[in-house]
């Protein structure tokens, strides 16, 4: 039973003593079989004292490395050594005692965990600036997060892990592939915060590690060249995270679906970028007709296909499951893969823009018509929007003038707020 049901419970059990329903032997039977005490205490503790503790951990780790500063070129070798490792150690003594048996609060955890995540890194620095070891800043960084990979996992600091994960995404972006391994190396904590229910800061470090992926998984495609099986990958990959939201994040709330809302909006760009016909005359040149071809970074060639592979996996879970309503979208990277595969293809670069924008206006109908008949205002808006967006590329493309090209997004605009609150009053009725 997740959290937010046991603290429902919880409260439920002294009206159902109170009215006779149960008698207390019962009730406390179920407190401590479900564990009520230990979880009400955790959500006792606010969000902010949290981020509260974790700021002074900030902020104390800071000041101790600038008081050892002040004084560093008068200090010793030896003496520099024992004071780089005496903030580490204090650190690692804080997160030892947030694994003793006694029950710790989240704050003592996020606090003794941001302390280590400060103290590592100024540990290694100054270790490496007295011993004048190599300054590489790949390898810094790289034992910066193997390091503090293992905290993240004994003590579930959510902030810390936050902060893991920008610090993955530095790593992939500046450093490229194979480095999206340390982003895959949180996914674990992930799916341990989804066993035990979803919460707000379970959906903050969702949004992150979402954003992460969909920051890493182009850089590290891009990096090997320009080669045109690699838009196919990247829209897998956006597809892919649309795709695996749709299918196991809840069905409500903008806030808690962060893979289904930044996988459409990826693979939508990803589409609309497609929708010009100089994009496919660049993607289906003749010197690319030997697909797939993904050039001598084997790296990024496992990614690509990976990402393929697991595209393929959860459109058959879609199918499986009946979610047809997260197909339609889905149907790009099947325009694009006929496009590498077709026979002379790349003298058809203006047929495959024309099947774009018909296909991304058609998706665009399709979930607008979704969301006024599920309700849903985050459906009907991303449907006109893509067709609004199509609408206003092409009327770009087209030599008006500007008080025409001003007629024309009024006229848009003013749909766009009528439909809005034409099915915010249909809602209410």
């Amino acid at each position: 039973m997740s959290s937010k049901n046991i603290r429902w419970l919880y409260v439920q059990l002294n009206e159902l003593v109170e009215k006779g329903v149960i008698d207390d032997a019962t009730s406390k039977q179920l407190s401590e079989h479900y564990d009520m005490d230990s979880v009400v205490a955790d959500k006792s503790i606010s969000i902010m004292t949290v981020i509260l503790s974790a700021i002074g951990g900030l902020l104390v780790g800071g000041g101790v490395i600038l008081i050892f500063a002040h004084n560093w070129e008068n200090i010793g070798r030896p003496m520099r050594a024992v004071l780089a490792f005496l903030p580490l150690l204090l650190s690692q003594i804080l997160c030892s005692m947030a694994l003793l048996p006694k029950p710790r609060s989240q704050a003592w955890k996020e606090t003794a965990a941001v302390l280590m995540f400060c103290t590592v890194p100024a540990c290694i620095a100054l270790i490496g600036q007295t011993y004048h070891v190599s300054d590489d800043t790949e390898a810094f960084l790289m034992w910066w997060f193997v390091l503090l990979l293992p905290i993240v996992y004994l003590l579930r600091p959510h902030l810390t892990a936050v902060l893991m994960v920008v610090l993955a995404t530095v790593l992939g972006c500046f450093y490229q592939s194979p480095y999206w391994l340390c982003l895959v190396a949180l996914i674990p904590y992930y799916l341990l915060g989804r066993q035990q229910g979803e919460s707000m800061r379970h959906s903050q470090f969702s949004w992150a590690l979402c954003l992460s992926l969909a920051i890493i998984l182009p850089v590290s495609l891009l990096y090997q060249g320009s080669e045109p099986p690699i838009i196919l990958m990247l829209i897998s990959g956006a597809l892919a995270l649309y795709l695996y939201g749709g299918n196991f994040e809840p069905k409500q709330g903008f806030g808690k679906r962060p893979f289904t809302n930044i996988g459409a909006i990826t693979a939508a760009v990803c589409g609309l970028i497609l929708s010009f016909k100089d994009a496919w005359s660049e993607l289906l040149r003749t010197e690319y007709s030997d697909f797939p071809y993904f050039g001598v970074n084997w790296h990024s060639a496992a990614l690509a296909w990976i990402l393929f592979a697991a595209f393929l996996i959860l459109v058959f879970i879609t199918i499986k499951r009946s979610n047809y309503r997260l197909l339609p979208l889905s149907s790009l990277v099947g325009l694009i893969a006929i496009a590498f595969v077709l026979p002379y293809s790349s003298e058809s670069a203006l047929a495959f823009a024309i099947a774009v924008n018909l296909l991304m206006v058609g998706v665009g109908i399709w979930y607008a018509m979704l969301g006024l008949k599920q309700h849903s205002t985050s459906l009907l808006n991303f449907g006109l929007l893509l067709v609004m967006a199509i609408l206003i590329m092409r009327f770009f493309d087209q030599d008006l003038s500007f008080i025409g090209r001003g007629i024309v997004f009024i006229v848009m605009g003013s749909i766009f707020i009528g439909i809005n609150i034409w099915h915010g009053r249909r809602r209410l009725v």
